[in-house]
């Protein structure tokens, strides 16, 4: 008998870093599982009259998920699609020109991103607060483009919380399959079956002795091209 796993992703954007999102998106992301926990673990060397392991404690821990979405727009010239709040989060800088076109390009600007992601999986809710990340989008000929992305957060304990009920604003647009491309390289056009934009922001975690988990937050460097 097959088992089947409710799930559900939400985003939303950071006034200030770490403090979560006032309000969420439903997006149709998928991840590998729930997020995992990246810790460092004690163990209490305690002398005893038994075999018994030692026991152990957790010194600094964030989380981290893998995560693949279809890129789209939104179907409307000018009007920002639903993984708007996602693609800001990866130091892509969003700008609009109403009526025409919305891009995104790498930023290093001082004020990036951050994001609140709820996962929730059969009615444990995932909160990962601080969220940043780096992203690889692969263009295979005749193929909707499926992104792959890596998120990391501060870590928050699951709980219990029911499943919500999500709702997709592009359900209707359908992602655009890789062909007709203008591409040229040394002003010349090459049979290229594939290749890949790399968004190769480096993530690591900030380590500091006056935060509550061991570590401030989620750092985030953008190679701008």
């Amino acid at each position: 008998m097959a088992i089947a796993i409710e799930y559900a992703f939400q985003i939303g954007l950071e006034t200030a870093y770490g403090d979560g999102a006032a309000s969420f998106t439903d997006l149709p992301v998928f991840v590998d599982g729930r997020p995992k926990l990246i810790k460092d673990i004690h163990e209490s060397e305690i002398y005893r009259g038994s075999l018994a392991r030692s026991t152990f404690y957790l010194g600094k821990k964030h989380s981290e998920v893998d995560a693949k979405f279809f890129l789209k727009g939104s179907g409307a010239a000018g009007t920002a699609p639903e993984l708007s709040k996602l693609l800001q989060i990866f130091g892509l800088k969003e700008t609009i020109t109403g009526g025409v076109s919305v891009a995104y390009a790498p930023d290093d600007a001082t004020d990036d991103k951050s994001g609140g992601v709820k996962i929730n999986l059969s009615g444990f809710q995932y909160y990962m607060k601080g969220v940043r990340g780096s992203l690889k989008i692969p263009l295979i000929a005749g193929q909707p483009v499926l992104c792959e992305a890596k998120l990391m957060g501060l870590f928050n304990a699951p709980t219990a919380v029911s499943l919500p009920s999500v709702s997709y604003t592009d359900l209707a647009v359908d992602p655009p399959t890789v062909q007709t491309m203008a591409l040229l390289v040394g002003g010349n056009s090459h049979v290229i079956p594939s290749f890949t934009i790399n968004i190769e922001n480096q993530i690591e975690a900030d380590d500091s002795i006056n935060a509550a988990s061991g570590q401030n937050g989620i750092n985030e460097f953008v190679i701008v091209r």
